[in-house]
């Protein structure tokens, strides 16, 4: 209808949960958003972290690290004697 603004979606990154908001969340540490117009933004599943806001992907932990909790900002060096051969890594293993 004219005289009607229509809403934009908010941008990968950023969410908005309510209707009628005018501004974008944007997404914290350890969430990420890939998509446009979502309501929430998504956790980063183990074996990944998101230092930073306003991000679209979590990244996955190098070889050599792990991340055993979802959401991480950090991925965890294994201790020595252990490792992790594969990025993306929930655990080190034991030599």
């Amino acid at each position: 209808q004219p005289g009607l603004d229509s809403c934009a979606s908010c941008p990968a990154g950023r969410f908005q949960a309510s209707t009628g908001e005018t501004e974008c969340v944007v997404c914290p540490v350890g969430r990420a958003q890939p998509a446009i117009g979502q309501a929430a933004c998504a956790l980063c599943p183990v074996g990944t972290y998101q230092p930073f806001t306003d991000q679209e992907e979590c990244v996955d932990c190098p070889a050599g690290m792990f991340s055993d909790e979802s959401e991480s900002t950090e991925c965890t060096n294994c201790t020595q004697g252990r490792f992790s051969v594969s990025d993306r890594s929930v655990s080190c293993d034991s030599r």
